[in-house]
């Protein structure tokens, strides 16, 4: 009892230090619950089976929980960019200009002729590039 109650708590520690997808943890729980059945169960196939039912089954219920699907649509920080503004910092060829934008700069193109200085609004985002309205 106390060898799988001692391994359940460094599955534990191990799903502390290791980051990922809650296997350690699934084994830990299913060390500590077949311990208590080995106060009561003695025979160690038994207990054998448990272990790997109960880690199996903890494992699947944690692969279809919400805490392993985390299907959530991220921006990339290049798309919050669109609709904010930004200024010319310098003029290039061919309706090219340098932006600064969040203190980063860019290359912008814009069908409008700019100055340095000029205020832009970013339209979207081109590969490398800003489309400026």
């Amino acid at each position: 009892m106390y060898i799988l109650l001692a391994l359940g708590i460094l599955c534990f520690v191990l799903e502390i230090l290791t980051p990922g997808i809650f296997l350690f943890f699934s084994i830990g729980v299913s060390f500590i619950v077949t311990s208590l059945f080995s106060l009561f169960i003695k025979d160690i196939f038994i207990l054998s089976f448990i272990l790997a039912l109960l880690s199996l089954g903890m494992f699947i219920l944690l692969k279809k929980s919400k805490f392993l699907n985390k299907k959530t649509d991220y921006k990339a920080n290049v798309d919050n960019y669109s609709g904010k503004s930004g200024v010319v910092t310098k003029k290039m060829e061919n309706n090219r200009y340098l932006i600064k934008v969040f203190g980063e700069e860019w290359i912008g193109i814009s069908e409008k002729q700019l100055e340095k200085g000029d205020s832009v609004v970013i339209d979207k985002i081109d590969g490398t590039k800003l489309i400026l309205k």
